[in-house]
């Protein structure tokens, strides 16, 4: 099954999805989901008429007593220069002038708006874990449907959200790069799945952040998280940094990496599949003991996929940095969670044999088809159908290792709505 996007996704986009109706963030810290869901949705077939029951659906929909509000008209404030818009870096506020600015930045160049994202992204890439990667989401589904508004938006809210996960890194890129320490294997999706799963087992971050106590109930996961994310990056950054160390070997030897590092154009695109394949598997063995603790992973699955849709559109360099500032995001947000539980880590999946675990393995087009044929509204199991199913068969991606693998993504995509069990047998 491919993907097939539905010819009515760009109308009600604009219907629902307008930054001049609905504001980007709910409650002051909630992001809007309504754009991802609409092009996951759209993006597996939906109809003009599921598209705006989806809408409606999610106009209602309250998460911790908030529902979405609308665009704050009234904070508008002009933005002029490059320099202005620096000054509003980070801040949480206008970003109806963050957006302004941008649109007459494509109006007065005449450039794409992919030119623009490639232009003005590599500013905040070090704060892409900003409100638990939600702005990077919104860029990627962006650029993946090629919607010039969303791209704006996306852009815009990476500006308005920008938060690091600490200082910036203290390692020298360029000087690793030459190094070749032959200690140091290059990151595979095993070896990722392994890093993140060594993580609580190790033991290097703890006593140096709190984790919920005495936080209030919202701010544990939003708030919270990235104030989390900073102590960590702040007290700990050198301990965060040994685990990117991997990801450094890849970008030398890889085999497609090319030499001209400024303008290749795939180079990294096979250490990206493995970081995603690598996160994907974590979020499934993570919810096979406990489906409700993955909050952070479950983010990481939509993130990652819509980090490999941003990669093409920076430089060969930019790529290794942002891979690294992901990479280094995931592991300090999971180190930060509290989740004292250990769970069984299973075969690697594209070695896994799961039809003895389950004889038969419904094709996606079962769980696209209860997507589209009920009313169901949970963007976060929508959107993990859709990047699943793109991963099959997107050439953002290196080809799947094995049948296996495919039914693994089968698997995953089945779970979301309990077509199959998440318990193991």
């Amino acid at each position: 099954m491919a993907l097939k996007r539905s010819p009515a996704l760009g109308k009600v986009l604009r219907l629902w999805a307008s930054r001049e109706l609905f504001h980007i963030e709910k409650g002051g810290h909630l992001s809007n989901h309504m754009s991802h869901g609409l092009i996951a949705l759209g993006n597996l077939g939906a109809s003009e008429e599921r598209l705006n029951q989806y809408g409606e659906a999610y106009k209602e929909t309250r998460v911790l007593g908030h529902k979405i509000g609308p665009a704050l008209l009234e904070e508008r404030e002009e933005i002029l220069t490059r320099e202005d818009l620096l000054q509003f870096k980070g801040k949480f506020k206008n970003f109806l002038g963050i957006a302004d600015y941008f649109k007459r930045e494509l109006e007065r160049t005449q450039v794409s708006p992919q030119e623009l994202v490639s232009d003005y992204l590599p500013e905040v890439l070090a704060g892409l874990s900003g409100r638990i990667f939600h702005p990077l989401i919104t860029l990627g589904y962006a650029l993946h449907t090629d919607d010039r508004e969303l791209i704006i938006d996306g852009l815009s809210y990476m500006y308005y959200a920008c938060r690091t996960a600490g200082s910036h890194l203290s390692l020298d890129l360029d000087a690793l790069m030459q190094d070749s320490n032959p200690d140091i294997e290059p990151l595979t999706a095993s070896g990722l799945f392994h890093l993140i799963a060594q993580v609580k087992e190790e033991k290097k971050f703890d006593g140096i952040t709190p984790q919920y106590e005495g936080i209030p109930p919202y701010q544990g996961w939003a708030k919270g998280f990235q104030l989390r994310l900073a102590i960590l990056g702040d007290k700990a950054g050198e301990t965060l940094d040994e685990y990117v160390l991997p990801i450094l070997k890849s970008a030398k030897t890889l085999e497609d990496f090319v030499k001209d590092r400024e303008h290749g154009t795939n180079e990294y695109k096979t250490l990206m599949t493995e970081v995603f394949d690598g996160i994907t598997w974590f979020y499934n063995d993570l919810s096979e003991y406990n489906k409700n603790s993955n909050f952070i992973i479950l983010h990481a699955v939509t993130s990652c996929w819509s980090l490999a849709h941003v990669l093409p559109y920076l430089t060969s360099q930019q790529r290794l940095e942002a891979i690294v500032y992901y990479v280094r995001a995931i592991v300090a947000g999971w180190a930060s969670m509290k989740d004292d539980k250990e769970f069984e880590v299973g075969p690697i999946p594209w070695e896994r044999d799961f039809t003895s675990q389950f004889p038969s393995i419904p094709e996606f087009s079962v769980p696209v088809d209860h997507i589209l044929s009920t009313n169901e509204s949970d963007e976060h199991k929508i959107k993990v159908v859709f990047t699943c199913l793109d991963r099959m068969t997107s050439p953002t991606f290196t080809p799947l290792k094995s049948e296996k693998h495919a039914n693994f993504l089968k698997v995953v995509a089945a779970r979301q709505f309990e077509i199959l069990p998440w318990e193991l047998p």
